[in-house]
């Protein structure tokens, strides 16, 4: 459901953080914003009984690591 949309961004960030420079900011945030979407998607599909609920919370605790660790990759000075 979500592989390309995630699949462009790593693609694109991964490509902007090997380059170097500034340049990755916006993607380790694009990164982090949709990380963040699939982990609110993911809780409320369970909450609402339509998924199940320990692999969704899983994946969501996972989603807000990966948020984490883009917001502390953005926000490290270079």
């Amino acid at each position: 459901m979500f592989a390309s949309r995630e699949i462009a961004i790593a693609l694109g960030t991964g490509f902007a953080v090997v380059r170097g420079g500034p340049g990755a900011r916006p993607w380790l945030l694009a990164s982090a914003l949709a990380d963040g979407a699939d982990a609110v998607t993911l809780v409320t599909a369970a909450r609402q009984g339509r998924a199940a609920k320990l692999p969704s919370y899983a994946a969501a605790a996972g989603a807000v690591a990966a948020v984490g660790a883009a917001l502390w990759a953005a926000t490290r000075p270079r």
